[in-house]
């Protein structure tokens, strides 16, 4: 099994998984409305679309839906969000490059602050962190491929919306084709009421670093200011 067919499951870590009844954007451009927003349209509108990513990124069919309120609580995580699977608004865009690499992003549109704040603040505990680092190893793990021990550092956030934490996780990966070390940047972004998350993957070396601001704007730019 090559390396390009399997990248698809790094992405499950922040922007992928269990799949539920909010929408699942993959569109070619955002899409546009006239007059105030749902906060179900400002999440299908905020995620990458075709149009951000270079020529020849496809989007990953089966793109799913899941909350990080699940994943905070079944680490263990103190003081983690209120409700688990609480049915926020919420949308998601993955994108797969032609040579092993990763773009996704998941904006969920909390009721207020409060639970995008207490996500962030589980995700900079030191048990959030190893949960963290837990749950992307057994996401690129599978028959045939042996995953290494992941290293998860603590990357610069400041200035990136509201209130952001950001890791960068190296993980030496092998199976049937490939021997690789894939590079996933982490980011967790609140902005208003809006929890965003981006994972930028690539083998080897990481997404290059104005590639993944470039993407991270795109998104960001598309959140009301006011929200």
């Amino acid at each position: 099994m090559r390396v390009a067919a399997v990248i698809a499951v790094v992405g499950v870590i922040l922007v992928g998984g269990c799949s539920d009844d909010e929408s699942s954007s993959q569109s070619s451009d955002p899409p546009t409305t006239e007059g105030p927003r749902t906060d179900q349209e400002i999440a299908d509108e905020a995620v990458l679309v075709a149009s951000d990513l270079p020529d020849g990124w496809e989007a990953e069919a089966d793109a799913g839906l899941d909350n990080m309120e699940n994943l905070m609580d079944e680490c263990g995580v103190e003081d983690s969000s209120s409700v688990s699977d609480d049915g926020d608004p919420r949308s998601v865009g993955n994108w797969l490059a032609p040579l092993n690499g990763f773009a996704g992003s998941n904006v969920e549109i909390n009721p207020d602050t409060s639970q995008a704040e207490a996500t962030l603040a589980g995700l900079q505990s030191p048990a959030g962190q190893e949960c963290l680092a837990a749950v992307l190893a057994a996401s690129m793990a599978g028959p045939g491929m042996e995953v290494g021990e992941v290293e998860l550092v603590a990357q610069d956030s400041e200035g990136i919306g509201d209130d952001a934490v950001a890791y960068r996780a190296t993980v030496p990966w092998s199976g049937e084709g490939f021997d690789v070390v894939w590079n996933s940047d982490m980011i967790s972004i609140r902005e208003g009421r809006a929890l965003v998350f981006l994972s930028f993957g690539s083998s080897n070396a990481p997404m290059p670093e104005a590639e993944v601001q470039r993407l991270t704007d795109a998104v960001l730019d598309r959140i009301p200011s006011d929200l």
